[in-house]
C-alpha cells in the first residue's frame, strides 16, 4: 500500500471463506503511532474505491486494547466484485501500538449473523 507519495507500507493478510462469506484480517506496521489516524482514513477510502463501494453506514469501533482514534470505525458498504456481482462488506478499522488493522467480511448479502461473532472476537490482551 502506498501510504504517502513514495512511502510504501507492507500489508499482511489472513483470511478464509465459509458458506460463501469471506473473512479477512489485514495489518500493517506504520512505524509511528502518530500516523495511524491518517492511515486508517486512507485505508478506508482505498478499500471503498477498490470495491467500487459506497458506505451505507459508519460507527465508531474500538476493540478492547485498541487505541481510541477518531478514525477507528466499522463501515458497512455495498459494492461490486471484480465479476460485477453485488457484494456487501462490513469492515472495521482500528489500531494498536504502531499497527493499523482492517477486519473485513464480504458476502453476497448483508448477513449480520455471519459477521457478528467475527467482530465480537476482535480484542487485544
Amino acid at each position: 500500500m502506498e501510504f504517502s507519495p513514495g512511502r510504501h507500507v507492507a500489508v499482511h493478510a489472513l483470511g478464509c471463506e465459509a458458506a460463501g462469506t469471506s473473512f479477512a484480517l489485514l495489518y500493517a506496521d506504520f512505524g509511528a503511532a502518530g500516523e495511524l489516524d491518517q492511515a486508517l482514513a486512507q485505508w478506508k477510502r482505498a478499500s471503498l474505491a477498490a470495491g467500487r463501494a459506497a458506505a451505507q453506514s459508519e460507527q465508531p469501533f474500538v476493540p478492547a486494547g485498541a487505541l481510541g482514534l477518531a478514525q477507528s470505525a466499522v463501515v458497512n458498504a455495498r459494492g461490486q466484485r471484480p465479476d460485477g456481482s453485488a457484494v456487501h462488506s462490513r469492515a472495521a478499522y482500528f489500531a494498536r501500538g504502531t499497527y493499523a488493522f482492517q477486519a473485513v467480511v464480504y458476502s453476497g448479502d448483508a448477513n449480520a449473523q455471519a459477521s457478528e461473532p467475527f467482530f465480537a472476537g476482535l480484542r487485544f490482551p
